[in-house]
């Protein structure tokens, strides 16, 4: 099972966050009596190495810190749509609680400080392997948790979400994974970027689309009845495409992933569901569903806008018509961006998904702590590296002006490694038959016939 750490905040920080990071460090080991319903959750899952058929199930869970307790254990079900085989088990949790997000040291969140305005979530992992008795197109797991935690746009009932995938094509298979921590909150009237990193180790294009939250059972399917109720909805309200008070602002980028709104006047909480569909070859694998509560604060912070990467500062590659940094795979790439606030008191932290994202890569910021920051990739790219690189570059603002949150403002740089020409089909063939010859990778092709050999005509 692969372990993906994502950290808040980089080491080698400024005193005061050193402080906030030492003080949730102590905290970890602490379950208050006070918790939260249920704030979000997924369900993902990687095969049992030398195994063929069992994987290893992680459910994560994250509790808002007001309310009710997490649970000790998860049910989880499991059916397919080619037989009646059901599995019911239960995950026994391994981790948690652990704070994901935080306010400032000197108004901390409500994991840390019951009384304080600002919102935060607690993460818990419950874990074990589960084994499937059979091959089927269309296996489903899934886990429910009750209930949901009070929100201003949607009633609460229970939280559900699924993972399914296809163990027909290939039973070496992981699903994809969130590289990125979720992220409580936003501010009213700000322009608000985010992207949860997703991953796939095994190399899987990936599809990303807003979907209704359900709040089914475990062993249901999803159905309009499954669905929670709009509670006041603001106008425009819509779960998939304004699950925010937004006024229809809200975009998903479907090949990145990276989504972007600007919330209205309005504070309140509700609820984005996220899936992520892996193909193979064109062949759908399976979908994993991250549905987070997120909450807008009456807040202004100074805003980074998004720049695009330096077009002179890339060795070894350049930018296509998609905004993709390209190059192809055994090269060496290097680029730089450049990010600053708009004000000037602004104290920017950056941190990266690169080490999951870009295996091998490495990045160096200059200005951290300052307005502005400038982060510089090198990779050195193998044949490993071919397909999408969707690189997540996150800048925290940590002059913690009031209400006292980090802010933070999520970047997504689309990076394609290209797996160069490859020619296939050598083949024996008797005088006077055809052969078909095909190449693939890479930009146009030219034939041309070498010195001694038939002439181009024969193509």
């Amino acid at each position: 099972m692969k372990k993906v750490t994502t950290p808040f905040i980089q080491k080698n920080i400024m005193k005061k966050i050193i402080f906030l990071v030492l003080v949730i460090i102590g905290s970890l080991g602490i379950k208050t009596a006070e918790a939260s319903h249920a704030a979000g959750a997924e369900i993902l899952y990687a095969l049992v190495p030398n195994t063929t058929n069992s994987y290893t199930v992680t459910y994560k869970f994250y509790r808002f810190c007001t309310g009710a307790s997490a649970p000790t254990s998860q049910p989880i079900c499991v059916w397919n749509d080619c037989n009646a085989t059901t599995i019911n088990q239960t995950l026994p949790q391994i981790s948690g609680p652990t704070i994901v997000s935080t306010g400032c040291p000197n108004t901390q969140n409500k994991c840390l400080n019951p009384s304080s305005q600002v919102p935060g979530y607690e993460e818990y992992i419950y874990q074990g392997v589960i084994t499937l008795p059979s091959q089927c197109d269309s296996w489903h797991m899934g886990g429910a948790v009750n209930a949901r935690n009070p929100m201003s746009w949607m009633t609460g009932n229970n939280l559900f979400v699924e993972t399914t995938f296809n163990n027909t094509v290939s039973q070496n298979d992981d699903s994809p994974y969130f590289s990125v921590a979720p992220v409580p909150y936003c501010c009213t009237n700000t322009p608000f970027t985010y992207n949860m990193g997703a991953i796939d180790i095994n190399g899987d294009s990936l599809f990303f689309e807003s979907i209704q939250p359900s709040q089914a059972n475990c062993g249901q399917a999803h159905g309009a009845n499954l669905v929670p109720t709009p509670n006041n909805p603001p106008p425009g309200y819509s779960p998939t495409t304004n699950p925010i008070d937004c006024n229809g602002t809200f975009v998903l980028n479907s090949q990145t992933g990276a989504m972007s709104f600007t919330p209205g006047n309005n504070t309140g909480s509700g609820v984005i569901t996220i899936r992520v569909t892996s193909y193979r070859n064109g062949q759908k694998i399976g979908t994993v569903i991250r549905d987070i509560q997120v909450v807008v604060l009456a807040c202004a912070p100074g805003q980074v806008p998004p720049n695009p990467i330096d077009s002179g500062s890339i060795v070894n590659g350049g930018l296509d018509s998609l905004g993709q940094v390209k190059t192809c795979s055994g090269d060496s790439l290097s680029f730089c961006v450049t990010l600053g606030s708009t004000d000037s008191e602004a104290i920017l932290v950056p941190y990266s998904n690169i080490i999951a994202s870009m295996p091998g890569a490495t990045i160096s910021y200059s200005g951290t702590y300052t307005d502005s920051i400038t982060a510089c990739v090198t990779w050195q790219t193998s044949i490993n590296d071919a397909g999408l690189h969707v690189l997540v570059l996150t800048l925290i603002d940590s002059s913690c002006k009031p209400p006292g949150i980090l802010y933070p403002f999520s970047f997504s740089f689309p990076v394609f490694i290209d797996s160069g020409i490859v020619a296939r089909g050598d083949t024996i063939i008797c005088a006077g038959d055809s052969a078909q010859l095909s190449v693939r990778g890479g930009g146009p092709k030219l034939w041309r016939a070498l010195p001694g050999g038939s002439p181009t005509s024969s193509l």
